[in-house]
């Protein structure tokens, strides 16, 4: 797909997103993430100005064609000032159009305000299942034992037999247990310039987040799973491959462990769908 995609734009020239999956053929989704995955290689360009919200992509050396091509979509920002001829005057009609503005800006602001409120809630939601699965640790309190004073006894001919004191056994505090490795997962995510929609079945060292991270083409959305094993192995990832196909979004392995040798081969074959993040 990547060979075809810049097969196209070395034939073509500067082209959208839209027009590379025309001609090409294949899903929208997956067309963007190879886009994605060619502009972070540095094996295609991106223009600064967009069309719409997409920009245009290029190879090096389209420089001048791709100017031309921006400017042949005309970038002029025209208004209903730049075309009026006479004053408008304020009438019934327009007053009532201006009132249904209105109404419908303060509507798309309390959908915003939602879903702020919403994905702040689905933040918490993640907190308060890993408070509940996190187990407390245990502090254990060492008891005082007091060590009977010896009493010397007058002498006699005969020294009676003193027998020792036994000494009390003492429990020793056990290890304060770590933070989970879900804990330090989220602790991660939070550090990073990304919005946490939702959460998945947590549990101590498992569980999955779905999160939106900002990208080259945009905004997107990533399954993020939770993966407790001391060596991920090919068949994990090809797991990974089909969640990724069937969640229609890319997967991003967070695991405390290690990638074998003999799987990192494979992992490149996916390409964009699946990424591994090691934690300590």
């Amino acid at each position: 797909m990547k060979d075809k995609i810049i097969e196209f734009i070395k034939e073509n020239g500067p082209s959208l997103p839209v027009q590379v999956v025309s001609k090409i053929g294949g899903d929208s989704f997956i067309a963007n993430a190879y886009l994605s995955e060619l502009v972070d290689s540095k094996a295609l360009l991106q223009s600064s100005e967009k069309v719409g919200s997409v920009p245009l992509y290029y190879l090096a050396g389209q420089e001048k064609l791709m100017e031309k091509k921006l400017k042949d979509f005309n970038f002029t920002v025209k208004t209903a000032r730049t075309f009026q001829k006479k004053r408008v005057e304020e009438t019934l009609e327009l007053d009532a159009k201006r009132d249904d503005f209105n109404k419908r800006l303060k509507r798309i602001e309390a959908e915003e305000s939602q879903r702020k409120d919403k994905k702040k809630g689905a933040l918490e939601k993640a907190r308060e299942l890993i408070r509940r699965t996190v187990e407390r640790p245990r502090v254990v309190e060492i008891p005082k034992v007091e060590v009977p004073v010896r009493v010397e006894r007058p002498r006699v001919e005969v020294q009676p037999k003193v027998s020792k004191p036994v000494r009390p056994k003492i429990e020793r505090p056990k290890d304060v247990k770590a933070p989970s490795f879900s804990k330090n997962a989220l602790d991660f995510l939070e550090g990073l310039n990304v919005d946490i929609l939702k959460s998945e079945k947590i549990k101590d060292n498992s569980g999955a987040f779905i999160i939106r991270a900002p990208s080259s083409v945009g905004p997107l959305k990533f399954y993020v799973k939770l993966w407790s094993k001391k060596r991920l192995n090919k068949s994990d990832i090809a797991e990974s491959y089909a969640l990724a196909l069937e969640k229609k979004m890319p997967v991003i392995i967070l695991t405390n462990g290690t990638v074998a040798k003999t799987t990192r081969k494979y992992l490149k074959e996916v390409g964009g769908f699946v990424r591994v993040r090691a934690l300590k």
